[in-house]
């Protein structure tokens, strides 16, 4: 299908697809079906088509099949899925689409009958890697170009082994997140990625999260996956306009403090006599007013619940001054009155040492606010964007996930520049990158 815009205004999207196992530390002796791929494929071609005619120009998605030794073990051979889904694949090559490798680092601890995530041990790393890449060039009789390592991990010294083994293509930095700990074991550390550039780039030799140019370059291209930071999303009201705000003299409030954590204070407030209205929360330290936010972020839950439109969730960065190792009693009201949600107060330290994290990945089925807000705001970014986004295809097995999966897809369907949108692969999100920057360079 051929397109007639103008290529200058052209936005690739990649669509990182991840392929693997329904639960991350799978039982090594059940080996069952991967049942997220097998309800969401039908829904992707469909899909498929959809964005297609939306675009104008056909759209490819970028497959990363779980090959490893953790599927080795579990299902006798690591390429299981690649046969498994043999018909599923043949249709992607048809379809040309990207297919590419995601291998993850688990190694099973027989005497402890657990898995761990053995970043720590770098010839388990490599042997990880060499394996995954070699089964898929027997699978496809073609070397792999594209990967992404499992848990966002990744050092030098596996970067200068995928340049070695033909890599063209990485796509595992997400920029801004900072290093955190798995909630399942691991050894060695998760990367921060603070220092990571924001655009396509080929990395130094020494250092794979610095942009190198020239001969000095890595041949490889690191393609960062989308990230943004939850204050893009979730801006405070400013003093003025909290003043404008009025609180009607009938109410019926209802609403929860939900979570606290080291990132966010998250809940949902709505008025059960306005129950379409965006109501307003203040969020105090004790007696001390700290800001006030909007509860404007659509929760297919609370939709589901007929709370009015379901646009009633909230979710507020951790104010910065407050990480200081102290405690604090945090209170979110409804703005302007005594009306106090349940759970909170909620008493809260956060230590100056572990920040938090500013900046979230872009995953297809993340919160819909939150995603229109980081698409509008990554589009209006300065450069041309290539827009990356994740997700894992255990996410058609949740029916909240799955609903608002498409629910993000309709938003890009009906986005008023789809027609400049491209579904496409790295190698052509890149080449489109590349021809617009240095258009612009060159204008």
């Amino acid at each position: 299908m051929s397109v007639q815009h103008n290529t200058r205004t052209k936005v690739p999207l990649i669509f990182c697809i991840d392929l693997e196992p329904d639960t991350r530390a799978i039982d090594p002796h059940n080996r069952k079906d991967w049942l997220g791929f097998e309800a969401g494929w039908e829904p992707l071609q469909d899909w498929r088509g959809k964005l297609t005619k939306a675009t104008g120009s056909q759209a490819h998605f970028s497959w990363y099949v779980r090959i490893d030794p953790q599927v080795e073990l579990t299902y006798g051979v690591a390429d299981w899925a690649v046969t498994r889904y043999q018909s599923c694949f043949s249709l992607m090559q048809q379809a040309e689409d990207e297919i590419g490798v995601h291998p993850h680092s688990w190694r099973w601890l027989t005497a402890e009958a657990q898995w761990v995530s053995d970043f720590g041990d770098q010839a388990w790393v490599e042997h990880c890697v060499r394996q995954s890449l070699r089964c898929f060039e027997q699978q496809f009789g073609k070397p792999c170009r594209s990967f992404r390592f499992g848990d966002r991990w990744l050092n030098n010294e596996t970067v200068a082994l995928l340049e070695t083994l033909g890599v063209e293509f990485d796509l595992t930095i997400e920029p801004g997140r900072k290093q955190e700990a798995l909630s399942e074991l691991f050894t060695g550390a998760i990367p921060d990625y603070r220092p990571a550039p924001r655009i396509p780039y080929r990395p130094a030799p020494a250092d794979f999260l610095r942009c190198e140019t020239g001969a000095a370059a890595r041949n490889l291209w690191m393609i960062p996956i989308s990230t943004a930071s939850l204050h893009w999303a979730c801006p405070m009201l400013s003093p003025e306009a909290r003043q404008q705000l009025k609180t009607p003299f009938w109410t019926s409030y209802q609403g929860w403090l939900d979570e606290v954590n080291e990132v966010w204070l998250q809940g949902w407030v709505y008025d059960a006599r306005r129950p379409d209205e965006t109501i307003y929360v203040d969020l105090w330290d004790g007696d001390e007013l700290l800001a006030t936010y909007a509860a404007d972020l659509l929760r297919e839950d609370l939709f589901r619940a007929g709370k009015g439109s379901g646009a009633h969730g909230f979710m507020i960065p951790v104010p910065e001054q407050k990480r200081d190792g102290r405690p604090h009693q945090m209170h979110v009201r409804v703005a302007g009155t005594s009306h106090e949600l349940r759970r909170s107060p909620y008493n809260a330290i956060w230590s100056a040492d572990d920040p938090g994290e500013d900046y979230l990945t872009i995953n297809l089925a993340s919160n819909h606010s939150l995603f229109r807000r980081f698409c509008e705001a990554l589009l209006q970014e300065q450069q041309a964007p290539i827009l990356n986004f994740i997700m894992r295809t255990d996410v058609f097995l949740h029916e909240t996930l799955w609903a608002t999966f498409e629910r993000n897809l309709n938003y890009l369907r009906t986005h008023p520049r789809v027609a400049d949108f491209v579904i496409a692969t790295p190698a052509e999100a890149l080449a489109i990158w590349q021809r617009q920057t240095v258009g612009d360079t060159q204008t």
